[in-house]
């Protein structure tokens, strides 16, 4: 037991750095995001008031387009920090597995193209990567689509509308439309690394299943503890079978 201990107590560390390298990724991918919610209020601004409906629908064509510049923009940012955290999580979990594994065993790497088609094939959340980078664009449109449509059809001024998107200062402009995307789009970044790492993690232990012969969940317990992880607690899963975080 002293190598799975040993073992577990390596990969408690790694997560609380991949917890930082999570955090400077969304921040990334955030940046880039931003940089299409100043198009979108250059694009309000340009934008007389008192519109027509069919002058209020160009502009929301327009809008639309913004939002899918600016959310390719940030995801293609997301899979460069993704391909990247395949290739070195894989190392990482295979040499930690080479330093601790008390038996003569020439560890394998998966390739990174390998973990990659993994992260992409594997849903997390009942939903396949793809699938999430395609319904991310479109519920930030409706969310803004929405809020525009209704400042206009209540008689609001344009700086009334571009507020209710940004948010107020006096609340640190989180309670704006534009904010609630970011929050969405920081949930997927996390999401989305998270599965990468126990996929490369997984495709390593499947690679040298000679002598790993289970994983077992650790979760927590503490008062923010999910019912999910609760349950799941010490329970061990063949290599290439069963849940795998993120569960939620």
């Amino acid at each position: 037991m002293a190598a799975n201990d040993d073992i577990a107590d390596k990969l408690t560390g790694r997560d609380v750095a991949l917890q930082r390298f999570y955090k400077g990724a969304a921040r990334r991918v955030l940046d880039t995001l931003k940089a299409s919610e100043a198009r979108i209020v250059e694009r309000l601004l340009d934008a007389s008031e008192g519109m027509s409906r069919t002058r209020q629908e160009k502009l929301l064509k327009d809008i639309r387009a913004i939002i899918a510049t600016g959310h390719k923009d940030a995801l293609g940012v997301l899979t460069v920090d993704i391909a990247g955290l395949a290739e070195i999580e894989s190392e990482f979990i295979a040499g930690t597995l080479a330093d601790e594994i008390p038996v003569a065993f020439q560890t394998v790497t998966p390739a990174p193209a390998q973990v990659i088609a993994a992260t992409n094939a594997r849903p997390f959340q009942g939903k396949l990567l793809a699938d999430v980078y395609r319904e991310l664009p479109e519920a930030s449109f409706r969310k803004i689509r929405d809020t525009i449509r209704l400042g206009y059809l209540e008689g609001q001024t344009t700086p009334e509308i571009i507020r209710a998107l940004r948010g107020t200062a006096v609340q640190g402009y989180k309670n704006g439309v534009f904010n609630r995307a970011r929050r969405d789009m920081e949930a997927v970044t996390r999401t989305a690394l998270a599965h990468t790492a126990n996929t490369a993690r997984n495709e390593v232990y499947k690679a040298n299943e000679g002598v790993i012969k289970g994983v077992q969940w650790t979760s927590t317990l503490d008062g923010k503890t999910s019912a999910i992880c609760q349950a799941r607690d010490g329970e061990i899963y063949p290599p290439d079978k069963g849940p795998r975080p993120p569960a939620h």
